[in-house]
């Protein structure tokens, strides 16, 4: 929501000194959160690893030391492992994680088209993208989200999140048709005193239905997310969401480039098409596997 300001703010070069500083300051934050295992000894063993690896000058054109790297790579592999194992006898958590998973690829798909859907469909300034577009859509998820905590004891969070699900759809796909017109190609066409009132410029409509989107994935996050919570035991509840975020990361993947490149090809508004008519096929498979939660 606020890169644009950021950006303006810092400029094209500076910002990213900006963003660097932001990565540090939240590996900081991580480094100080409490641990299980001996955090001077991971934190010793880490620094020593990049000392080895990036700032040795043997090693800048010999062989780099990744021994410690493959050792942390084999741990997240065991663990990926044992929560796939854990979520196919918790098929409750598994068809949570599976609309919660589903939910985070189409996201990530529409944050790749959000720069080209601001230039060619509404005609604004890059710059202004994260107050137009990211701006109603975190309003309407923390909106969403207070709601959904009031009414959770009288929700029924499988049919409310499937029905959220398909209201997403149907808002992605209503986004391919609010093109911006200027009003100055009708305004010979509509009564002075009119212009103002009448003025056909669906930014507005394109804000509203963000806000929606937005709003719509808070039932769709919220119940999945409580559940997933509630039904997994305390030792596996880190494995579970390691696993659903390797699910979203490989899944996504392919998703997130070809939407780029069909974006060129066909333009962002039928993108936004595709991505709607798949959500609600896949909202039909999604609701006749996901009956146990």
């Amino acid at each position: 929501m606020f890169a644009g300001p950021a950006l303006k703010l810092f400029g094209k070069d500076y910002v990213f000194i900006f963003l660097g500083a932001l990565f540090f300051l939240s590996f900081i934050l991580v480094a100080l959160l409490p641990t299980t295992t001996d955090k001077g000894l991971w934190f010793k063993e880490s620094l020593a690893f990049a000392h080895r690896t990036f700032f040795n000058p043997k090693n800048a054109f010999g062989k780099l030391d990744f021994t410690f790297l493959k050792s942390e790579f084999m741990k997240m592999i065991v663990d990926i492992k044992a929560g796939i194992s854990y979520m196919k006898k918790n098929k409750t958590v598994a068809q949570a994680s599976l609309i919660l998973g589903a939910t985070q690829v189409s996201d990530a798909t529409l944050l790749v088209l959000a720069p080209g859907f601001s230039a060619s469909v509404l005609h604004i300034n890059l710059t202004d993208t994260s107050f137009v577009i990211m701006g109603p859509m975190v309003l309407g998820v923390a909106l969403g989200a207070i709601l959904v905590g009031q009414i959770g004891l009288h929700f029924n969070r499988r049919r409310g999140a499937l029905r959220s699900y398909q209201i997403i759809a149907a808002s992605i796909m209503l986004l391919g048709f609010t093109k911006r017109i200027p009003l100055s190609r009708i305004e010979s066409r509509i009564p002075g005193f009119a212009n103002s009132f009448f003025g056909v410029d669906f930014l507005a409509i394109a804000v509203l239905l963000i806000f929606i989107l937005g709003f719509f994935s808070s039932f769709v996050e919220v119940p999945a997310n409580a559940t997933i919570q509630e039904k997994t035991d305390d030792n596996m509840r880190g494995r579970v969401y390691g696993v659903l975020s390797w699910f979203v990361t490989l899944t996504s993947a392919l998703p997130v480039i070809l939407s780029a490149f069909l974006a060129d090809l066909l333009g962002v508004e039928k993108m936004a098409l595709v991505i709607g008519i798949s959500m609600l096929v896949s909202s039909s498979y999604i609701a006749k596997v996901a009956k146990e939660w």
